[in-house]
């Protein structure tokens, strides 16, 4: 009779291993699948074209085959297209993910910016930006302010030991007797 306990105990055992085991294969399997489709879509949304209606293809995640299958159908807004990727194991007809993305026009031809920096703007104290976008808006440069060549003789009306107020007059030297 302890046999049998024993032996339906490991049996019990066995079987949820095996089952935990599986699903991690497949949980695995699933991941790299996913990963090939985000792969396929952005290497599409890269080559700045659209794909054809359907592409097939095939790529290698982690020493294991997939096979994927991309169609590209229209959403229904202007210059937005869906492309929808389907992804199998080997030469297996089981799909083992799906994954949509969409591409749209201002991918296909990107536009290019460019940015300067403005020196005089990084000496000014005042500056509000020293990056000089063109193309995205005006650059900010005051024209008031004046580089400072030594910061100690900054004044700003907070330091009382260099800042003299408004119509003070200067201490003079004392002699001590």
């Amino acid at each position: 009779m302890a046999l049998v306990i024993l032996s339906l105990g490991l049996f019990a055992a066995t079987s949820v291993i095996i089952q935990s085991t599986a699903t991690k294969i497949s949980l695995r399997e699933k991941v790299f699948a996913h990963w090939v489709a985000l792969n396929v879509i952005t290497e599409w949304r890269h080559k700045h074209s659209l794909p054809p209606a359907s592409v097939n293809g095939d790529a290698v995640m982690a020493n294991q085959n997939f096979h994927y299958r991309l169609t590209l159908t229209e959403t229904g807004f202007k210059n937005l297209w869906m492309m929808s990727v389907t992804v199998t194991k080997g030469d297996s007809s089981a799909v083992v993910d799906h994954v949509d993305g969409f591409i749209s026009q201002s991918q296909l031809a990107p536009q290019t910016v460019n940015v300067t920096w403005d020196y005089q703007a990084t000496l000014s104290t005042n500056a509000i930006s020293p990056l000089a976008v063109s193309g995205v808006g005006e650059a900010h440069s005051p024209t008031d302010a004046q580089p400072v060549d030594n910061p100690a003789n900054a004044t700003n009306g907070n330091n009382p030991t260099t800042d003299t107020p408004p119509n003070t007059p200067t201490p003079s030297p004392q002699s001590n007797p």
